[in-house]
Order: C-alpha cells, then sequence, then structure tokens
C-alpha cells in the first residue's frame, strides 16, 4: 500500500467555518504556546548552569527567581498547547492522525516524559529535597534530565509536523520501525535549529524582562547583581538569536516541497511565517511593556 493510499479522504461535511477562521485560530494558540513553551525551555536551560552555584550567591539568586514561575510556566505550555492541536486536526486530519500513528510510541512517550519532569522541577525547588540540600552534581544531573524532557517533546512534535507534511517519508519511517529519526530527512535538523533558536529568543526576553522587573523591585545587593546578570544573559541570548535565527529560519523554507513552501511564505490569510511572525512580535512587545510597568500590588507569576 502506498502513502497516498494511507491518506483517507476529507470529511465530506466540510469545515463548520471558513478556512482562515480555523488557520487565524491555530496560529494564534500556538504563539501564546510558544511563549509560555520560550519561558520554561529557556529557563531550564539556564538552571542546568546555576544548579552548582554556591549558596548565597547570585547565581542561586537567578536559579530561586526563574525556577518560581517554572511550573506555572509549563502548565501554560501544556494547556495552550492543548487549543492549537484541536484545530491542526481540523484543518489537517487526515495527514495528523497517521503522522501520529507512524511514531506511535515516540507520541506516547511524551505523556510519560512531562509527568518525570513536572514532578522533577517540584522536586528540586529550593535545592532541598527533605529539608536537605541537594548535592552539587546530582542538582546539575536532575536539572539536564528537566531539560532533555522538553527537548524530547521538541523533537517529538516537530518530527511529527514534519511527517505530516511529508506523506511520502511514511513507508521508510514504517520500515525503520516507527522511529521517525533513524530516517533522518533533510528538513529534521534545519527545522529543529529553527524551533531552538525561536524558543531561546523568546527564553531570553523573558530573561530580561525579570531581571528587569527584579532591579527595580528588590533591594538586596546578592539581588541586584542577580538581576543585572540575568538581563545580560537574556539580552545575549536575544542578540545571538536573532543573529542566526534569519539564516537557520529560512534554511527549512529552501528545502521544503514547493506547496509548502508556498503555504509558508504566501502573503495571504492562510500564510503560517506571515501571520506567526505578526503575532509573535506583538506579543513580545506587551511582554517587554509589561517589564517596564512596576505594579507591585498585582499577583505575577513570581
Amino acid at each position: 500500500m502506498t502513502p497516498q493510499q494511507l491518506v483517507p479522504p476529507l470529511d465530506p461535511y466540510g469545515l463548520p467555518a471558513p478556512v482562515w477562521v480555523f488557520v487565524f485560530l491555530m496560529n494564534l494558540t500556538l504563539v501564546l504556546h510558544f511563549i509560555a513553551m520560550g519561558y520554561v525551555f529557556g529557563g531550564t536551560l539556564l538552571q542546568v548552569f546555576l544548579a552548582g552555584a554556591r549558596e548565597g550567591s547570585a547565581g542561586e539568586w537567578m536559579l530561586r527567581r526563574t525556577e518560581g514561575p517554572l511550573s506555572v510556566a509549563l502548565s501554560f505550555t501544556i494547556t495552550l498547547g492543548v487549543a492549537p492541536l484541536l484545530f491542526v486536526q481540523v484543518l489537517y486530519q487526515p495527514v495528523f492522525y497517521n503522522a501520529n500513528i507512524m511514531i506511535g510510541y515516540q507520541w506516547f512517550g511524551i505523556v510519560f516524559d512531562l509527568i518525570a519532569g513536572f514532578y522533577l522541577i517540584y522536586l528540586c525547588q529550593g535545592g532541598k529535597v527533605l529539608g536537605r540540600r541537594i548535592p552539587a552534581a546530582l542538582h546539575v544531573l536532575a536539572r539536564l534530565f528537566i531539560f532533555c524532557t522538553l527537548a524530547y517533546v521538541l523533537v517529538t512534535m516537530t518530527a511529527n509536523a514534519i511527517l505530516a507534511m511529508n506523506p511520502d517519508a511514511w513507508t521508510a519511517v514504517r520500515n525503520s520501525g516507527g522511529n521517525f529519526l533513524l530516517g533522518r530527512p533533510p528538513i529534521l535538523i534545519p527545522r529543529l535549529l529553527h524551533n531552538i533558536l525561536a524558543a531561546l529568543i523568546i527564553g531570553g526576553v523573558w530573561m530580561i524582562a525579570l531581571g528587569a522587573r527584579s532591579e527595580r523591585l528588590e533591594t538586596a545587593p546578592v539581588a541586584q547583581a542577580g538581576a543585572k546578570h540575568l538581563r545580560k544573559i537574556g539580552a545575549l541570548t536575544v542578540m545571538v538569536g536573532a543573529m542566526f535565527q534569519p539564516m537557520v529560519g529560512g534554511w527549512p523554507v529552501f528545502v521544503e516541497k514547493p506547496d509548502v513552501q508556498h503555504m509558508l511564505v504566501s502573503v495571504r490569510p492562510a500564510s503560517m511565517l506571515l501571520l506567526r511572525a505578526l503575532l509573535g512580535v506583538l506579543a513580545l512587545l506587551l511582554l517587554g511593556l509589561w517589564s517596564l510597568v512596576e505594579r507591585p500590588g498585582r499577583m505575577t507569576l513570581a
């Protein structure tokens, strides 16, 4: 049976609304998901390097400051990731479900992966377990494991999206036992790099916002030093990411199939890149404005 024969026909009843409505809602919810995910991805990576910081140092302050919102941000990342999946199912159900089946074990692994990472985030908060400080080496390994759980989700979701757009690759994946990574299609590496850089840039903006806000609201010397370092790390991450992202982000477009290229870059309501870029810039501007406004009397993420 060929991959084309595996693609079922579209729902004969059609969509309950125009296509552009679902495309817009899918991209809107995806941008919100990416904003929360950027904090989680960038924050957990930074915490790997901060886990061994000595007690009372600026590094430990940065670790505590970034881990405070982490469980909430991960909750938002998961819940905001459900909505775009629903719109993806409506728009691309003939290929979406089959792509999931092709990497079924990897896909189901996300559930157990996130559960393990979620509980470990709570266990590592404060750097202590049952009142005893976690040894530095073990703490670094735990933080690294948390980051790897999120990286696994990113890789699996990227693989799923690529498979949904490339039914011709289904036979090779099936012959490899359902392991998409064994096939290593040419689009995989540029897509992954593009997604990783985007997540780090968003995470860097979050670090700038947290650092700038903490500099104004906290007076302790260690907090001031940590806030400055946090702001500088965020700014460096954004600058380096923004420097390479145009090249890395453009790479996948050139190696995609012509119909996918048209869907990505065409100037129309259903253009994925254009719409997500506009929504993303707007959301990041709002985040920047939030970091500049003092509202100590209102509830925040941390």
